[in-house]
């Protein structure tokens, strides 16, 4: 019965979007090319179809394969030093948690996330009379609204978890 109703619904429906498209005496005729539906939507909906041009086709160089060796992933350079440094700035800052940081590290003690700063610096934080000295071991924050997101540990030694976000000052050491 369900089965009879569906199928007697589908006709019915299929019936009434060819007679909207221009079906004639039952027998709807089909478009055969891309110009002969524009047409027939510009008909139907009663508005202009704009055709784009196509874009013509980019050619790139195919890409060198890249050769990594042992040495090649071993291989850390030294942090460079920034024009901030020693400079105190001043900046809104989150906590997060997580396992393994962007430099390759796990990610333990106090430690932060900075969208510019290299890994492995160290950076003074403060807030409220309280700081700490935390080490850049992964990439972020997401928000741009925010600076710095440190640990879960490092926040708490500043204020409570429950604030979420911080105004915080901030210097590299």
């Amino acid at each position: 019965m369900k089965l009879k109703l569906f199928v007697t619904l589908t006709l019915v429906a299929a019936c009434a979007t060819a007679a909207a498209l221009g079906g004639r005496g039952g027998a709807t005729p089909t478009a055969q090319t891309y110009s002969d539906q524009l047409i027939r939507v510009q008909e139907v909906h009663a508005a202009k179809v704009v055709k784009l041009p196509s874009k013509p086709a980019v050619h790139r160089a195919p890409r060198r394969a890249r050769v990594v060796t042992r040495a090649t992933r071993s291989y850390r350079r030294p942090a460079p030093v920034y024009h901030f440094t020693g400079a105190t700035h001043y900046g809104r800052a989150s906590w997060y948690t997580g396992g393994y940081g962007a430099c390759g590290h796990a990610l333990r003690g106090y430690y932060a996330a900075s969208r510019t700063l290299p890994c492995g610096t160290h950076v003074l934080v403060s807030y409220g009379g309280r700081s700490v000295v935390v080490t850049i071991e992964d990439r972020g924050p997401q928000s741009t609204l925010r600076d710095l997101d440190l640990s879960k540990s490092a926040f708490a030694a500043l204020a409570s978890t429950s604030k979420g976000v911080i105004w915080v000052h901030w210097r590299v050491q």
